[in-house]
């Protein structure tokens, strides 16, 4: 539910609420150690550049143990489709989150993500 959920939640452009999920610092996809000040930023001009965004689970997740007993990982595809009036862009990616349990909820600790296929649309 939680991926549903944060999905669910990007389409919205909802960022306060997204940034809930986050630890304080996390291991954020290929630029390493970032506080939630910079997911605040790299996710805002994200959702200032796409008019539209739409993401969905494809197929099933895969929950894994850690060497931690707090933290599973969670691995599964997504479908995106995000446009403007310049581009549409759409494809699908394999995401690899660790999500550790807290006293305050599931908070994501580490987020990587490969993009599978993608294919964009110039807008005339």
């Amino acid at each position: 539910m939680l991926v549903e959920h944060i999905l669910h939640l990007t389409q919205k452009k909802s960022l306060d609420s997204i940034l809930y999920y986050y630890a304080d610092s996390v291991n954020y996809y290929a630029r390493g150690e970032v506080g939630k000040d910079y997911i605040r930023r790299d996710l805002g001009y994200y959702f200032r550049n796409w008019d539209s965004i739409r993401c969905a689970m494809e197929g099933d997740i895969e929950l894994m143990d850690t060497p931690r007993p707090d933290v599973k990982a969670v691995r599964f595809q997504s479908r995106f489709s995000v446009e403007n009036s310049k581009k549409a862009v759409s494809g699908t990616t394999q995401n690899t989150w660790l999500v550790q349990r807290t006293h305050t909820g599931l908070k994501v600790i580490d987020q990587k993500q490969t993009v599978i296929n993608n294919s964009t649309t110039v807008s005339p």
